[in-house]
């Protein structure tokens, strides 16, 4: 148990938040407003909505090694 400090990149934060919250968010409202504007369903459209959220992330979950290694971090003892 040493205690250590966990740095990064403020440019890799950014593109972490982008990808685990900007981009989910995005997809919901767009695939939520496209639908109901084809479907006039409000139901439908958000369980697609949730769908489309879920694919979104296992495809992350499956991307996992690809992106692990774009994102580098730096361990320095406090």
């Amino acid at each position: 148990g040493e205690k250590v400090l966990v740095t990064m990149s403020s440019q890799l934060g950014l593109k972490a938040v982008f990808y685990a919250y900007f981009l989910p968010f995005l997809i919901f409202i767009l695939s939520l407003l496209i639908s109901f504007q084809i479907l006039h369903h409000e139901l439908v459209s958000a369980i697609i909505s949730l769908i489309l959220i879920l694919l979104y992330y296992i495809f992350l979950f499956i991307m996992r090694t690809k992106l692990s290694n774009s994102f580098t971090f730096v361990l320095e003892k406090i």
